[in-house]
Parts: C-alpha cells; structure tokens; sequence
C-alpha cells in the first residue's frame, strides 16, 4: 500500500550537492512495507516527491510521541549550523564530510493521509543503494569489511575519528554512537553514520533523549547508569564528551583489528573488566584466570601476534595508545584522546601508509568537439577520496560517477582533483575541437530594387555556422535559409554568421527601392482661351498618383489642364510613389497688359515766325494743341492705344536692364513735355 504525508506545516532542508536537489516539498508517497526500524521511528522506502517518482530516499516515520519533538529540533539545528559551514567554504555539506550521507537532509511536520494522524518524519539517502553496508545490523555479514586490507580500515577509523570530532566542533553530541550506526563503503572506503536524531546540541538544547544503546563500545560507567536506570539527569556534558571519547577509542580498535578491546573476556559486565585490569595490563592476560574467555584463546594469540607485527612495522604509537586508554583510561577520563589526538594521529600515520586519493580512471565519452558550450561526459573512478573536483565543480565520488562538462573553447583541459584531508590526486583530459571554420557560400536577394509592394526575398547558404544574424532584422536563424524583408528606402543587410566557437564573418547586400520622379512640370499661356489662363503639363514616373495644390488635386501620373487665373500663383506637384513622394514648384502668371516704359521720339522742326504778344496764357483755361497740326514728325500719335492706368509688366522688368518707370509716369508727361517745346522761346 502507498501512504502520504501532504499538510506540511513544517520543513527543514539542507541541499544534497547533486543536479537533483530537492529544495521543496508538498507531498511525499512511501511503502508502508516497513524496511526497518529503530527505537523512535520504522523505516520506510520513498516512492515520490511532489509526484516525481524517486526510490533512492528513505523516510523515517517517528512513532515515540515523546521523541519526535526533540528529534525534529535536533535535526533543523544541525541544518542551520551546517549551512553556515557550506556558505563559508563553498562545498555543501554531504560532499566535504560524506560522513554525514546518514543525516536526514529533510525534516518535517506533516499529515499521514492513510493513517488519519500529524507524524513527524525524515527523508534520508537509502545507504543501501549509494553501496553502503551496514556495519552492526544483526545480520550483518562483516566479511567485505575484514577482507579490506590494514591500511584501508585504519584511514576508514581516521574517518570515524575527523567526523566525531567535526560534530563536537559543532557543539554536537551524537549520544547514540554504537556498531549499528555505523555503515561503510567497501570499494570507495567510505565511513557513514545514522542515528543523529537522538543526540543533542549542548549550546542550545538541555539533553538527549538517550542515555545511549548498550553496545561493545560503551564504557563501564555508561553500562552501569543503563543497568540500574539512574536516568539521564545527572550526566553533565563533560561526561557525555568523556564516554564518546570511550566509545571513540573502542570504535577505533574494532575497525582496525576487527575485534572488539576486550573480546577475551568471559563477558562484558564492569565488573569483570575491573577486575582483570587489576591484575593484568592490557591486551595480556593470564590464560588460567577466571576473566579469561578460553574459547577466544585462538583469536587472543592472533591478536597479539598482530600487535606485535604493529610495533615491528613503525606503528608503536597506535598501540601505545591503545594501551594507555584501555589501561588507564578505563576508570581514568583524563587518560582517554579526544577526537581532535585521534584525528591528528591518525592522519600522520595515514600519510605514512601512503594513503592519498587515488584516480583509478579518467575517461571522456569523446576525442574532439564541434562547438562552444558542446557537452562532454567525463568517467570516474576513484578510492581514497572524499569528494572530487572537476573543472572546480565539487561532487561526492559516492553520489558521482560521471559528470557533464561544457567545453567552452577549441582548447579545453578537463581536470580531475581527487581530495582527502592527506592530500590529492589530479588527472586530465585534453578535448580539442574539429577545425571547421565558417564559410559564406551565397547571400543574395531575388532582385535589388523593391518595385512593388511585394516583399523582397533575401537568401543565404552557409557552412560550419551555428547561426545567423541580419541587420535590421530581428531574430536568429540557421545558416541555410530566406526571409522576406521589407525595405522602403536604400537599406543595406549585413548577415554575420557565427562559428561554432563564436567565429564570425561579415557579408553585405544594399537592396534600394523605386522612387518617384518628375520627369516635367511646367506652364504656358493658351491665348485660345483667353489671356487670364495658364496650361499646366507634368509627366512622372514611378508615381501612383499626382496631387498638384492650388485648385487642381489629385490627378493622373500625367496630363495637361486649363487653369484659370488672375494674378501670379504658384503652384506645387507631389508625385506619390510606392515607398515616398518628391515635389517640385512653379510660378505661373496670365497674359501681361503693356506698359509703355519708354516712347523714342523726333524732335519736332518748326520754324516759327509769328510773334505772339501781349498774350496771357493764365487767362485761358487750358491750353489744346490739336493732332492734326502736329504732323511734322508724329504722325503715329494718331493711332496711338494709350492706357489711362498704369499696369506693372513684372515679365518685362525682369528682363530689362535699365529702371522700371516710376509711379507718377502717365500720358500726360508725354503731353506736358511737347507742350514745353512748342513754348519754348527761340
């Protein structure tokens, strides 16, 4: 049967350093066939979250009221101080210390929809199928892990020592530290732990829930607070540190020797230590006394004979502490190495056996690329390494046997770096890229000049390009393609076409459109129809239509008309085209009136004998000479059309060199003028 939890109310997370991350969370599936189950909860396998179908996680279910509290708040706390840790150096927390691969990376408060009640549950990594073999289950077939030579169990106990002694940094107790919490990698020689819900953080929590499982590896006082139930009250955090560095010690020896400090003895009870401690110096022991478990005689020689092959092979200082806590250190605290002596130690002696990260195999899916950002698949396998770098991207070697990489140049070096606090292994892959410049084979348009309002084509062939860009044309396209454009005025279209490795070349086309012309525009007088009349012509070309402002509007792309006017006008024709217009202006005027400007006349030869006296000329009202008795000389005078207006010839003062006559010019200047020569006296 499948059961939900939807309702969440509340969620802890902390990122899981994959492609994967879950970063959210409303609904989460699980079998409720349970797969296991501890003292505060059962084991379930996940099926989905949020409808994704995944069976890599495992949920824990808490079904100890009491403890689900604690267990959430413990959880969110150690997330929160984990992601500071992760913010400061960059490397989420599961890749720097896959110690931690048993940590739940999701708490939550939600609501089981089949059980019909509020659970609080947590989604941790199914160590199972990440390869983990669980170290102390009760079925726990252990001979993988014996089988693993001296040097890979003591830098697997190295990580059992770095990961408690990370937590106490955190001001963290784990208080549940015992063989079923531990689980391993035989082939990557990775250690993992579990159980973190039931320990507590001494800065900001008042105690565990636990006192702690009785196991192996706890010590002798611890035992006896869990045989009487004194409860967990009184036991202050210095004594909480102290059995861990206990528990730490034993731990380390099991791991490294496969047997447990004091698997000679007939059991395990406080008693029984103490007193074979008084008369014995650890790991000797008098084969007659009653401590000794005589059916272990085999294993004990073993044992000391491995020892002593420490001692031969430089490893004195191993076993000298090892003597020290499980002698002195028994029932004297002070005498126990804490995490960060272990740590230390261990290192020095990891580094000595040779212990580096070690790149089995480094291998690509392919030779060469074709292109910028071309994705290439690297191949991995890797021992003695805690996490793996490539190209400066952080992966667990747990999680990561393969990782994709974007080779962002012709030239690429892929580099694998294989980390363990002792030091690093590197390892490169070069990945070069095919020579395949790009090539413009044709860029052209239908034709060259847009004369109608049907678009133009342009067209390109190109080779070895990874897209094409055209001025003054939104958009990329391939590199074998057309499109329409739509020029209404001379436009020039560059198409750059771009490598696969952001090469680029530049081809250029002008395409123009057709523009209206006039080809005339011009006017004449038609006297046929009067003189207060002007003929306008035109002829354009490449027009739709023409307008001609004043009086006519829009007409034919040519003609000839009749316009009637009174004055000098000016008239302008707009010649529409497709894509624009062109105007042009003339000045017009009707059939001129003549203006007399000037009259070329004979002096007049008269001899005159009369002599006129005593004749006053201010009594006759006006003085007329008749035509007819000035023939000598003007004869034309008669026929003479004189106006009685001025009309200004403004065609003839144009063309004139000599000054337009003034306003006061008329008829009668000629007249006062002959008149003065006739009077004029001899």
């Amino acid at each position: 049967m499948v059961r939900s939890i939807t309702k969440i109310t509340e969620i802890s997370i902390l990122g899981q350093g994959t492609t994967e991350n879950i970063t959210s969370l409303k609904t989460l599936s699980f079998d409720d066939k349970e797969i296991g189950s501890g003292g505060f909860g059962e084991i379930f396998t996940v099926l989905s979250i949020d409808g994704i179908q995944n069976s890599k996680y495992v949920v824990k279910i808490f079904s100890a009221k009491d403890s689900e509290l604690h267990g959430y708040d413990t959880i969110n706390k150690l997330h929160i101080k984990l992601k500071k840790i992760e913010s400061a150096s960059g490397i989420p927390a599961y890749i720097e210390n896959p110690e931690l691969f048993g940590l739940p990376f999701i708490a939550l408060k939600g609501y089981d929809e089949i059980e019909e009640i509020n659970v609080t549950a947590f989604i941790m990594y199914d160590l199972n199928k990440l390869g983990f073999i669980d170290y102390g289950s009760e079925n726990a077939d252990n001979s993988a892990y014996r089988s693993l030579p001296i040097q890979d169990k003591i830098f697997i106990g190295y990580q059992f020592a770095i990961s408690i002694q990370f937590l106490h940094n955190l001001k963290f107790i784990h208080s549940d530290l015992k063989e079923a919490a531990i689980w391993y990698h035989p082939l990557k020689k990775q250690l993992a732990i579990i159980d973190f819900d039931s320990g507590y953080h001494f800065d900001t929590q008042e105690k565990p829930t636990t006192l702690g499982a009785l196991s192996h590896w706890i010590s002798g006082g611890l035992r006896n607070i869990i045989s009487s139930n004194d409860g967990n009250k009184n036991r202050s955090v210095k004594d909480r540190l102290n059995e861990e560095y206990w528990i730490l010690a034993s731990a380390l020896f099991e791991l490294i020797f496969d047997v447990m400090p004091y698997f000679f003895l007939k059991d395990s009870d406080d008693i029984t230590k103490r007193k074979y401690l008084k008369k014995n110096n650890w790991p000797e022991i008098d084969e007659d006394s009653p401590q000794f478990q005589t059916e272990n005689k085999t294993q004990h020689d073993s044992l000391l004979q491995v020892i002593s092959n420490f001692r031969i092979a430089g490893l004195d200082e191993l076993i000298n502490n090892f003597n020290k806590i499980f002698n002195e250190g028994y029932s004297n605290e002070n005498k126990r190495l804490s995490p960060q002596e272990w740590a230390i130690f261990l290192k020095d002696i990891n580094a000595s056996l040779g212990n580096m990260p070690i790149i089995e195999s480094f291998e690509a899916n392919k030779d060469s690329i074709l292109q910028r950002d071309e994705s290439v698949t690297v191949f991995f396998e890797t021992n003695f390494a805690r996490y793996i770098s490539v190209d400066d991207s952080y992966y667990s070697p747990i999680l990561n046997q393969s990782v994709d990489v974007l080779c962002k140049s012709k030239n690429n070096r892929i580099i694998l770096k294989a980390i363990n606090p002792i030091g690093k292994a590197t390892a490169e892959i070069i990945i070069n890229a095919e020579d395949r410049p790009p090539q413009i084979i044709e860029f052209k348009a239908n034709k060259l000049i847009r004369d109608t309002k049907e678009p133009l084509i342009l067209k390109w062939k190109t080779e070895n390009v990874k897209k094409v860009l055209i001025s003054n044309v939104e958009g990329e396209f391939n590199g074998n393609s057309q499109i329409e454009i739509y020029p209404e005025s001379k436009t020039e279209y560059k198409l750059t076409a771009f490598g696969y490795f952001d090469e680029h070349l530049e081809q250029f086309l002008i395409a123009d459109v057709i523009l209206p012309r006039i080809k005339r525009f011009d006017w004449e007088i038609n006297l046929n129809h009067g003189i207060h009349n002007v003929d306008l012509i035109w002829d354009t070309e490449n027009t739709i239509e023409v307008k001609i402002d004043p009086k006519l509007g829009v007409s034919n792309v040519t003609g000839l008309v009749h316009i009637p006017i009174m004055e000098e006008t000016n008239f302008t024709l707009t010649a529409i085209g497709l894509f624009s217009n062109v105007t042009e202006s003339i000045q017009a005027h009707p059939f001129p009136a003549p203006i007399i400007k000037q009259i070329f006349v004979e002096t007049p030869k008269m001899n005159l004998q009369t002599n006129i006296q005593s004749v006053d000329l201010k009594s006759f009202k006006q003085l007329t000479i008749p035509i007819d008795n000035l023939n000598s000389g003007l004869i034309f005078l008669d026929r003479l059309e004189l106006p009685k207006f001025e009309t200004k010839n403004s065609l003839i003062d144009s063309s004139e060199i000599y000054n337009a006559p003034n306003q006061n010019f008329v008829i009668n200047s000629i007249y006062n003028k002959i008149r003065n020569l006739i009077n004029r006296q001899p």
